[in-house]
């Protein structure tokens, strides 16, 4: 009863789920009820053994019984959730914050403010985990992630034209290829290519490529665009090279990257 469920939980973190789950039964057949950190013990286990449901219901009650590991059990919560991509209640944000004040100068204290900045932005409440998210030092990926996925468009171009703008490149690198792909897909080229530019154009990083070839296209500079498409193959990237050189009047040409893309009405034309 003392030490079976933490036993447990050690063994399922390094691994060995089998002399984990003995563990935990030979706890139950003490017939004691209420047995603290069984539902982290339970979590574990579950989360070695793929069952993402199972994790996120036992860290649910963990929450829910308001115990000592309350606050690590609502951060690996968010956390999944994010992973995941799963709904939270709406009541998390505030009670990740509660729980952040009360333990502001420990070492729970960084991790819960993260948590609480995710739990606003998964749900919805973009402007609230901006503002939270402002005041810390760390990295706004998850944050950009579910704001590129999530956001409604005048939300996102609010956040996303100044990330653009001001990022470098280590933050830009994070989450640069989803800003900028919804970008591209809004029509903000100038946006979308600036922040490619931060990002390495690495010749084995196709799909970055055919972006930026993208971004080219719609700011009328079809040169750039060949140029970014060199080397690269399929349909989609002769429909690009055949639009960037039927802009450059080379129509012929054009035409036979058209017959590569199956657009046959347009090789017609050329």
């Amino acid at each position: 009863v003392q030490l079976g469920v933490r036993m447990s939980t050690l063994f399922a973190k390094a691994g060995d789920p089998s002399v984990a789950k003995a563990t935990l039964r030979s706890v139950d057949r003490t017939g004691v009820e209420g047995i603290p950190d069984r539902n982290l013990a339970e979590a574990a286990i579950a989360e070695l053994d793929g069952d993402t449901e199972a994790v996120a219901r036992n860290l649910t009650k963990e929450v829910a019984e308001q115990s000592q590991n309350t606050p690590r059990a609502l951060i690996d919560l968010i956390e999944l959730s994010y992973a995941e991509r799963r709904a939270l209640s709406p009541d998390v944000p505030d009670l990740t914050a509660s729980y952040e004040l009360e333990n502001r100068g420990t070492s729970l204290g960084a991790d819960l403010r993260k948590a609480e900045v995710m739990a606003l932005a998964l749900t919805g409440s973009f402007d609230a985990a901006f503002h939270k998210a402002t005041k810390l030092e760390e990295g706004d990926g998850p944050l950009m992630t579910l704001l590129a996925e999530n956001a409604d468009d005048v939300t996102f171009l609010k956040y996303a034209l100044i990330f653009a703008e001001e990022s470098g490149a280590t933050r830009a690198a994070q989450v640069g290829d989803l800003v900028a792909r919804r970008l591209l897909d809004l029509g903000f080229a100038e946006q979308a290519e600036m922040l490619l530019r931060k990002m390495s154009l690495e010749p084995q990083n196709q799909e970055r490529r055919m972006m930026s070839a993208e971004a080219h296209l719609q700011l009328d500079h079809p040169q750039r665009a060949l140029v970014e498409l060199m080397g690269l193959e399929g349909q989609q990237a002769d429909r690009m090279r055949a639009e960037a050189l039927w802009r450059n009047k080379e129509y012929e040409r054009a035409s036979e990257y058209m017959m590569s893309a199956e657009d046959l009405n347009g090789a017609a034309r050329g």
